[in-house]
């Protein structure tokens, strides 16, 4: 919404460089704090389903890694689009929006290939203690397809930049609403209309209850899997 403001602002008044900034930045790493909350929403989803053996990174370090690149991936963005403003730093800035992109790429493709890894698992029953509400899929596919249209809207995002400002996609405004604003937008209403019967709340209490089921029909045992849960 910010980062629309501003455009409207710095098309209004022609040479405005204030609004101009805060379009381009806002804009930019906007998505990332959706990428953010995927990143927590995945973790937390893969904790309570006792699940996080099937996860690339190791559930200690998983949480750092992906803070990590989402940071340095904004931070480079950030920059870039700021030293855009200026013709004479217009390259270095359209050259490190670039890397920051190509971070988020890399490691947004990687969660959606271990997203796709931990529903394979989870659907064959490898699980050895399966919350027995499926609602946990839902949201899953949810962060799946969520993540999808971050994905495709950095894919597009780095066309533009890679073609430069004459080339088609940043010459024909267009480009910003469908690529842009539209998965946003469809993102933020996915998220919208789950959030009563499938948020990650929604999945907690479910394997609480699973959790209580195990313990009255199994009194002895200290702990489930491989791993102790805190809920």
């Amino acid at each position: 919404m910010g980062g629309y403001l501003g455009r409207s602002v710095s098309a209004s008044k022609d040479g405005d460089l204030g609004s101009f900034i805060a379009q381009g930045v806002m804009l930019l790493i906007s998505p990332t704090m959706f990428g953010v909350t995927i990143y927590m929403l995945y973790g937390r989803l893969a904790h309570l389903l006792f699940a996080e053996r099937f996860l690339f990174f190791p559930a200690r370090w998983r949480t750092l890694i992906f803070l990590m690149s989402d940071a340095t991936s904004r931070i480079l963005q950030g920059v870039g689009a700021g030293l855009m403003s200026q013709a004479s730093s217009l390259n270095v800035g359209s050259d490190l929006v670039i890397v920051g992109l190509f971070v988020q790429i890399a490691f947004f493709g990687l969660l959606m290939i271990n997203q796709c890894f931990l529903l394979s698992k989870l659907r064959k029953g490898d699980n050895r203690f399966p919350v027995r509400n499926r609602r946990w899929e839902v949201l899953l596919l949810v962060l799946f397809t969520c993540s999808f249209l971050i994905q495709l809207r950095f894919i597009v995002r780095v066309a533009g930049f890679l073609q430069g400002v004459s080339g088609v996609i940043e010459s024909h405004e267009w480009f910003l609403y469908v690529f842009d604003s539209t998965p946003m937008f469809l993102l933020a209403a996915c998220f919208l209309l789950v959030r009563n019967q499938y948020s990650i709340f929604k999945v907690q209490e479910d394997s609480i209850a699973t959790q209580l089921e195990f313990h009255s029909d199994n009194p002895q045992s200290e702990q489930f899997d491989d791993e102790k849960i805190a809920v």
